[in-house]
């Protein structure tokens, strides 16, 4: 599966197993744990307060895991063909 850049959506070169580069915009991007980072810059800041109280209000609610194996170990079921036509498969 081919990434594109958030910003101008051209596909990103791989770099290293875990870092890919947009050749148009240089802007690179982290795998970390497992999960691709494509977060434009300054999302990140932008989403914390949104995601701290997200993460607030599941830990209220009894819900969450403080071990992320835990999600690792669910399941594995491939998009349903609505989510499929979209994605390119």
């Amino acid at each position: 599966m081919a990434l594109a850049c958030p910003s101008c959506r051209v596909a990103l070169a791989r770099l290293r197993l875990d870092l890919q580069r947009c050749p148009s915009c240089g802007v690179s991007y982290p795998r970390d744990d497992g999960i691709w980072r494509l977060l434009r810059e300054g999302r990140e800041d932008a989403l914390r307060p949104l995601v701290t109280h997200y993460e607030a209000v599941r830990r209220g609610e009894g819900r969450g895991f403080r071990d992320p194996d835990v999600l690792r170990a669910l399941p594995f079921s491939a998009a349903p063909s609505f989510l499929r036509a979209g994605l390119g498969y």
